[in-house]
């Protein structure tokens, strides 16, 4: 079997990847803290350590087929506080990575998972392409984008294989049905347990979202590639406003909000932010299953069967 190693392996899309990937490759999973459900799994060896703090990257690239680069110490905010250390947690430590895969015979492939939310800034109402002009509008973008910029140099430089994965907004459930990510099971959660919810802005501010498993699925795709694209949006391909989600929220579960917090904008809030997915569509012989309303009875059935 071939041997991968998930480079922030507890987070959610790491744990996603790996329940459905250990099906299938040995997997070495590396996070600053333990997962016990991922130790238990027969097919995932479970590695602690600090990224940040990594200086030799030797024993964990050892026998590694492929790199799945997941990791990131920050979110996405409105001001510049992070940049520091956005660079010294994420972008060096990278570079470091990088420099210990020049000094192996046969380097595994690296796929970085970026952020097709951010790194792209305002399209002005046109789907992103993977080619097309990258003006972040906040560090978290640019941290994306400089990780981005190094990876495709070393590509170039010392020929390491390399895939670039700009992702949309993830939603969903982690496997273990008790944690959300995303303002959709925000939204849903809040509406079940009668709280408000905040929006930034009127509402109109335009994203694409793709539910978790059609993002494991693409990834799982990615693995065999071997064609002549680096990079791959994916989403849904599909826009979407917040004020669209609270009625599509509501139509769902029948259910109305009892408070919406309207708050001033933010300049890092993009007014459109919609990938186009046709290289992913192409390339991969992948298309997403979850619609936004399937992706809503999903996580509203979920939290439901929690409650009962």
């Amino acid at each position: 079997m071939r041997k991968l190693l998930l480079l922030g392996a507890g987070g959610f899309i790491g744990k996603a990847l790996c329940y459905e990937l250990s099906k299938d490759y040995l997997i070495k999973a590396f996070d600053i803290i333990p997962d016990s459900k991922l130790q238990s799994l027969s097919s995932i060896e479970m590695v602690t350590g600090n990224f940040a703090a990594l200086s030799d990257f030797t024993s964990i690239i050892k026998d590694i087929d492929i790199i799945i680069h997941l990791i990131s110490t920050t979110v996405p905010i409105e001001e510049t506080s992070q940049i520091v250390s956005e660079l010294e947690t994420n972008v060096l430590p990278t570079i470091r990575l990088l420099e210990a895969l020049t000094k192996l015979s046969n380097p595994p492939e690296v796929i970085f998972i970026s952020s097709g939310g951010t790194i792209y800034g305002n399209s002005n109402g046109k789907p992103c392409r993977e080619t097309d002009v990258l003006l972040p509008m906040c560090g978290y973008g640019m941290q994306k984008l400089t990780i981005e910029n190094y990876i495709t140099f070393y590509g170039r430089y010392y020929n390491l294989p390399y895939k670039i994965v700009r992702v949309a907004n993830v939603y969903g459930l982690d496997a273990n049905y008790q944690k959300h990510q995303g303002i959709i099971p925000i939204y849903i959660r809040s509406l079940l347990q009668n709280n408000p919810i905040t929006i930034y802005g009127d509402g109109d501010n335009t994203r694409d979202y793709i539910y978790i498993l059609d993002l494991v699925n693409a990834i799982k795709k990615l693995l065999t590639y071997t064609g002549e694209h680096h990079i791959f949006n994916l989403g849904s391909g599909i826009g979407y406003t917040i004020n669209e989600i609270i009625a599509l929220i509501e139509k769902e579960t029948k259910l109305s909000f009892v408070k919406i917090n309207f708050m001033t904008s933010r300049k890092c809030d993009v007014t459109y932010n919609v990938l186009n997915i046709t290289i992913a569509r192409n390339e991969l012989s992948w298309e997403p299953n979850y619609t936004l309303p399937i992706g809503i009875q999903t996580i509203y059935k979920s939290y439901t069967d929690l409650l009962t």
